[in-house]
């Protein structure tokens, strides 16, 4: 009988895309995967270091491992392994701690029963590494493809350059291959995902950027549609700028752009060490909205970040509505070791910082409500994704060209994993109710 793997995936997309890979890695190699609730031989930790609360839920899921199987083979990976192995290695019962660069190392170390920590230097990283190839499991309508890792940024409250490492992207020839494999595949989406989209190709020679390959992804005959993973303000200007509001009225290229925002206060933008103004932002946001008045802008943003006043609140707080966002991720700032804001004096205490998240948040339903509600009685496409039960009625669910949450009712046949053309009627559980464009 074939071994047993479980993997727990914690945090961004990237990460979630790399668990995949380890996936169908161990699965060639002749591993069979169950639930992570289920008894494993294996269970793999992919964890995240974004917040200190990610590191808790990190060392948690380890030991939920540990005490799931002690007879296991215990494996934590990714990020806070890379930033915290000696934590991780306190932890009885894990057998391997690996970064971010060894993951595509794990189907030899699983049949070596390595042991211990081999973390390597992730500042030494100098080349993009695709773990295993593209293979994701064909139930999938949306493929992520992930095409660049690391950051070269030194925002003031971020780990993740020091768990990351540097820019390192995958060449478009690369990409290319890897995309026309999703598209033969069956894959209606492909999303492209990395740690910093933007600095996509600096690390390359000219002509390796994301100027030249959104067209030449676009171009590949039978894509269905592409959308594009988040993008930082600073790198939305100039020769990207203008090609993103051409490709805003190709009809494979979703209208839909995620664009941190991380505070609407210019004095907290400077502290935090961001490259842009609330000024600059809002302009961005006019350009795109001129070409694509339907555009779905949507962000992120933090609050209580370390000296912000109740007066610095209240600007961010203004601007978040302004600009009218289509969905946001509020999250409270996190005090990161050896980042440059855990040394800022007026640091805040949980309890504002809660008060604030439970604000934002307010607006951010107002907000997306009235997005979703203005496509009511629209048509859409929507990408299917898996079968859900809601109040005893089955529905397919999936997400729109602009990623709003979309259900369908039977009978669509659940392995329909094409683009379905369908109209919407009504929301139920902040997700649109459609039917088939074709019913009467």
């Amino acid at each position: 009988m074939s071994p047993t793997f479980a993997i727990c995936t914690l945090g961004c997309k990237v990460n979630q895309e790399e668990s995949r890979q380890i996936a169908a890695a161990l699965s060639a190699d002749g591993w069979r995967e169950v639930a992570f609730n289920d008894k494993a031989d294996c269970y793999i930790v992919n964890t995240c270091t974004v917040t200190h609360l990610a590191d808790r839920k990190s060392r948690a899921m380890l030991r939920r491992a540990v005490r799931a199987n002690p007879a296991a083979y215990i494996v934590a990976a990714g990020c806070f392994s890379q930033v915290s192995p000696q934590e991780a290695a306190k932890i009885e019962g894990i057998d391997l701690i690996i970064g971010v660069e060894e993951r595509h190392l794990l189907p030899q170390l699983l049949a070596e029963k390595a042991q211990g920590v081999m973390v390597g230097d992730i500042a030494r990283a100098a080349e993009f590494t695709s773990i295993y190839g593209v293979h994701q499991g064909t139930e999938r309508a949306r493929a992520f493809l992930k095409i660049e890792d690391g950051c070269n940024e030194a925002c003031a409250y971020c780990k993740i350059p020091q768990a990351r490492g540097p820019v390192r992207s995958w060449p478009i020839a690369e990409v290319l291959q890897a995309a026309r494999e999703l598209i033969a595949a069956g894959h209606a989406e492909i999303v492209l995902t990395g740690i910093h989209l933007g600095a996509y190709g600096e690390d390359l020679p000219r002509g390796e950027d994301l100027e030249h390959l959104l067209p030449r992804l676009l171009a590949l005959p039978a894509l269905g549609r592409l959308r594009l993973g988040s993008l930082e303000p600073q790198h939305l200007q100039g020769d990207l700028l203008n090609l993103l509001k051409e490709l805003l009225h190709n009809e494979k290229f979703c209208p839909h752009l995620h664009i941190p925002l991380q505070s609407g206060c210019d004095q907290t933008l400077r502290a935090m060490g961001r490259h842009y103004l609330t000024d600059d932002y809002r302009n961005l946001a006019a350009a795109l909205r001129a070409v694509c008045p339907d555009l779905a802008l949507t962000t992120d943003i933090m609050v209580g970040f370390p000296g912000e006043s109740e007066e610095d609140f209240a600007a961010s707080a203004a601007f978040f509505n302004e600009m009218k966002f289509a969905s946001a991720h509020i999250f409270a700032y996190s005090k990161r070791a050896g980042t440059a804001a855990a040394a800022m004096s007026g640091q805040l205490t949980p309890q504002i910082k809660e008060v604030r998240y439970q604000l934002l948040q307010n607006i951010a339903h107002k907000n997306a409500a009235a997005y979703a509600q203005s496509f009511l009685g629209k048509t859409l496409q929507m990408a299917v994704e898996q079968e859900l039960k809601i109040g005893g009625k089955k529905y397919l669910s999936g997400h729109a060209q602009n990623y709003l949450p979309l259900l369908l009712p039977p009978p669509q046949a659940k392995e329909d994993r094409g683009l379905l053309t369908v109209v919407t009627e009504k929301i139920l559980n902040e997700q649109i109710v459609c039917k088939s464009a074709g019913d009467s």
